[in-house]
Parts: structure tokens; C-alpha cells; sequence
């Protein structure tokens, strides 16, 4: 793992990998007590930051796998955890999480399998539960709680206002971009939640998959709705010159480069893809991105001008 002294009270902490879904970039806080926020480094690197620092709490920013599924281990360690309020069901109850997600998508048996046996998901059974309007006075008061939903129900971004720095969770503002493979991820949402973003006041980035980000600020959240908005225009395109679902799943959708990836990785990444064709589908049919944001308009059309060259 990597350790990176941001400031006297914030450490950036990188895993050696991310792969598999297994781990993340998160920050440790150290003000009125120390408490980490998405500790997620693999299962030996969690284990031995814990037992190195002894923090007094750990927060999650929300329930996918490769940000939550080795908090257990602080759990285990007598360690006060706190899970967004929206997502409390999905931290404590595997099986909650199997039919809220792959479940319905034909997948249930082999996610559960993974999730369980490759992942290493452990059910929580003493949590606290918070929210937008939370403050964690006990810990850190200077610490903003930022509800960001739209990767997922109830994604939460942190923002330290002293030194306007904004640990952005999972919203991808990495080289993927915006992820939303779940049926509960929300495109809109999302992008309220970066056009929330936009405004304020950032001067560094710490996020989960992409590193710290300094250079680009101001353009960077506009940048990843850009981003949505070409996954629209491209399939708007496939469509219209009679491309079947099946075949723009096939050729990707957010997975551009999966036809040689092993199974099971490789279901699941159709199966991501059709999620995110899907919501695309059916913002198509009322009209598109535009029609709830017309402030995007002028984005759009540059991309559909773009598109007709």
C-alpha cells in the first residue's frame, strides 16, 4: 500500500491493486478522534493498517463490493463502523444483496458464489447508520458529509472545507469514467451529483480509483457528464442503423474490451453493460439527458454534429 500525508490531518492511502473488484484508494482522518473512510485495501493490507493505527471509527461511502467487503475485518476489532442509511440493508445481509443486484439478471447463483467465496463478504452486524445531514462532531467536525447518489443509492462524497479538498468516492472521475451497472444506480442522480460538484470550491481531488487530481478541476465534472452523454449518442446511433441490444452489449457499452476476459468476470461485464444499455434505453424513450437537463443541450448537440461527420 501507498501513504500520501495530504495535510497534518489527511492521509491518501492506495492499494497495490484494485483488481477484481477487491479494493480502493481511501483516506484516514485524523482530528478529534482517527477515523478511516473506505479502508478497502485487500484483506491482508486492511488487517495490518488496523492493527498499525487503531482508528475509532470506519465509514463506508456505499456498498459496492471493492469499498466495503473487508470493513468486517473492523467490525471484527471492536471498531465503531458507519454505512450510508440508504445502503444499511445491502452491508448486512448478503443474500439482500444477491436479489437487489445480479438476482434479477439471471446471475444471482454465480454472484453470490463470488461475492461469498472470491470476495470474501462478510455480513455486518453492528453498525451505526448515517446520512446527508450527519455530522460527525465525535470525530472529525471539520468533515462534510456530500450526498452524491446516482452510482449508487446512497453514494456519499467527503469535503474538508479548510483545505478544499474532496474525497470524491466512487463517482468516476478516473480514465473509466461514471459507472451505473446496477438496476439501482441512477443516470440523473449522477448527474445531479456531479453538476453539484461543479460549483464548489475544490483545490485537490482524492478519489477511489483515480488517483489525486489537481490539474482540471474545473472542467473535470463536466467532462464525465460529457461522458454520459456520449454513451447516449452512441447508442442512439447503434440503434438507429438497427443494431440489436444483444450486439451493442456485445461490443460494449462501458466494458469496450472484454472478449477475452475469463469467466466468470466476463457475465458479469455483459451483465453491467446490458444494466447500463438499459438505463440508457429507457432515458431515450423520454426524450434523453436533455430533456432533464436543457443545460446540457448545447454539449449534446455539438456530440450529435460530431456523430453526423
Amino acid at each position: 500500500m501507498k501513504q500520501t500525508r495530504i495535510t497534518d490531518k489527511i492521509t491518501y492511502v492506495e492499494p497495490d491493486s484494485m483488481a477484481r473488484f477487491s479494493s480502493c484508494a481511501g483516506l484516514i482522518v485524523q482530528s478529534r478522534k482517527q477515523i478511516f473512510i473506505d479502508m478497502n485495501l485487500g484483506e491482508s493490507d486492511t488487517r495490518t493498517l488496523l492493527e498499525q493505527r487503531c482508528p475509532d471509527a470506519a465509514v463506508i461511502t456505499h456498498f459496492h463490493l471493492d469499498h466495503s467487503v473487508w470493513t468486517h475485518q473492523a467490525e471484527k476489532a471492536g471498531i465503531q463502523v458507519f454505512v450510508p442509511a440508504k445502503e444499511a440493508a445491502f452491508l448486512s445481509s448478503l443474500d439482500h444483496v444477491v436479489q437487489q443486484t445480479a438476482g434479477p439478471l439471471g446471475c444471482g447463483k454465480q454472484w453470490h458464489a463470488f461475492v461469498e467465496n472470491t470476495q470474501g463478504f462478510r455480513s455486518l452486524t453492528h453498525f451505526s447508520s448515517y446520512g446527508p445531514d450527519t455530522v460527525f462532531v465525535e470525530f472529525a467536525p471539520e468533515m462534510v458529509v456530500m450526498d452524491t447518489p446516482g452510482h449508487s443509492p446512497g453514494h456519499t462524497s467527503f469535503y474538508f472545507p479548510d483545505d478544499r479538498i474532496l474525497f470524491s468516492g466512487d463517482l468516476g472521475l478516473d480514465r473509466f469514467g461514471p459507472w451505473y451497472g446496477w438496476q439501482n444506480c441512477d443516470i440523473r442522480d449522477l448527474i445531479f451529483s456531479l453538476l453539484r460538484l461543479d460549483g464548489m470550491q475544490i483545490n485537490l481531488i482524492l478519489s477511489s480509483h483515480g488517483g489525486m487530481i489537481q490539474k482540471g478541476i474545473s472542467d473535470i465534472f463536466m467532462a464525465k457528464i460529457k461522458e454520459i452523454l456520449q454513451r447516449e449518442h452512441h447508442i442512439e446511433k447503434q440503434l438507429s442503423k438497427g443494431k440489436s441490444e444483444a450486439q451493442i452489449i456485445e461490443n460494449g457499452v462501458f466494458y469496450l474490451h472484454k472478449k477475452k476476459v475469463p469467466q466468470p468476470l466476463k457475465t458479469f461485464l455483459d451483465m453491467w453493460d446490458s444494466v447500463m444499455f438499459q438505463h440508457h434505453k429507457n432515458l431515450l424513450a423520454q426524450g434523453g439527458l436533455t430533456a432533464f437537463f436543457p443545460e446540457l443541450s448545447q454539449i449534446s448537440n455539438a456530440l450529435s454534429q460530431q456523430s453526423r461527420l
